[in-house]
């Protein structure tokens, strides 16, 4: 809202991996073979009915939650401190670029928009130094 207010472009940084909540917001394409991060899914199998179910689920939960409980709020909120704007389903979809703490090796591959970079790891050097060494008095 803020960005919408002083003009600026938005940048967004999710501290996860891609929720199933993202793919509306910043045009993610939903993919059925991806479970849903709170769903427990054993690395290389293939999904089960329950997985699936339990995604669709979850998603579905997600969404609700989100579009007739928190955007609500949320649209009140902006309009009561910043006065009247877009709402924040629509200020979410204008969003310039999406900055994602994963990592392709860390996931099961994915389709993702040019405006949604993951930089999991961006903080790790390429090399390495030495560990001290250990003095034991």
């Amino acid at each position: 809202m803020l960005a919408y207010k002083f003009g600026a472009k938005t940048i967004i940084f999710g501290t996860t991996a891609v929720f199933q909540w993202w793919i509306d917001g910043y045009g993610i394409p939903p993919e059925s073979y991806i479970p849903e991060l709170h769903v427990s899914f054993p690395v290389g199998s293939k999904m089960t009915i329950f997985h699936k179910t339990a995604t669709a689920l979850i998603s579905l939960a997600q969404h609700a939650a989100r579009y007739w409980y928190m955007f609500p709020k949320l649209d009140e909120l902006g309009a009561n401190y910043l006065g009247q704007m877009p709402s924040v389903s629509e200020l979410e979809k204008r969003a310039s670029l999406v900055l994602m703490n994963s990592h392709f090796s860390e996931e099961l591959p994915r389709n993702l928009p040019p405006l949604a970079i993951p930089v999991g790891g961006i903080h790790c050097k390429s090399t390495v130094s030495a560990l001290p060494k250990l003095t034991i008095s």
